[in-house]
């Protein structure tokens, strides 16, 4: 399934969604409740997706409406919608920062095995606050050194899971938040989570022609600035 995402105060995300954590294809179905009784409808025949008090409104492809109730899958109990945004990531948008989601066609199913490149090893250029910069390999947070490894961080309840692949700058900004630039334009101020926190254990820096790493505590760095 591929829509646009609206959400309260963050924008709208586009991309593969994931519905409660779970729909993912366009034969899952969509179940609630109308004054009619029960209905199951398949994603592929919905158009679109707005929350409305204590259920849903759903718009189907045929022009019908309906108020859909009684179900995690149209009210407070869906876990989330998941949006799988090109350039970016996984972002997980919690059913209170839900807005609404229309869906599109035509959009396949994502990239294949083929084009995904090999994964290389984490390069670029640390700027300190102390010591001037540092140019080289990198290991972030003392274990992650691939560009398919994932950083983890909130944009208030909007959980962001970010191939550092696409990430073009990281900035720490105080203990608990990092200012996160990605190769496509976006930007994010990512909080309560380890990478992005004072909680972070640091970055090795290996430079050509040294034999060992250069440690830089988190609180030293001003900025991480990717190949």
């Amino acid at each position: 399934m591929y829509g646009k995402v609206d959400t309260y105060r963050k924008g709208i995300f586009e991309g593969f969604v994931i519905w409660d954590h779970d729909e993912r294809m366009g034969d899952d179905k969509l179940d609630g409740d109308t004054r009619d009784g029960d209905v199951s409808i398949t994603f592929d025949n919905i158009k679109r997706i707005e929350r409305r008090g204590n259920g849903s409104i759903v718009n189907i492809k045929s022009g019908r409406e309906f108020y859909l109730t009684g179900s995690n899958d149209v009210n407070n109990g869906n876990r989330g919608i998941i949006v799988m945004v090109d350039g970016v990531g996984k972002v997980d948008i919690p059913w209170r920062d839900f807005i609404s989601v229309d869906f599109e066609d035509g959009k396949g199913s994502g990239k294949s095995y083929a084009d995904y490149n090999t994964p290389r090893g984490l390069k670029g250029k640390v700027i300190k606050y102390s010591g001037g910069e540092v140019e080289g390999s990198i290991v972030f947070d003392l274990d992650e050194a691939l560009e398919i490894e994932l950083l983890e961080g909130k944009d208030d309840e909007l959980e962001y899971n970010v191939p550092f692949r696409n990430i073009k700058s990281i900035a720490p900004k105080n203990y608990n938040f990092s200012m996160v630039k990605f190769r496509n334009g976006h930007e994010a101020l990512l909080g309560n989570g380890r990478d992005v926190s004072d909680s972070n254990s640091g970055i090795l820096v290996f430079q050509k022609n040294r034999n060992e790493p250069q440690y830089i505590e988190w609180r030293n760095v001003t900025e991480i600035i990717f190949d």
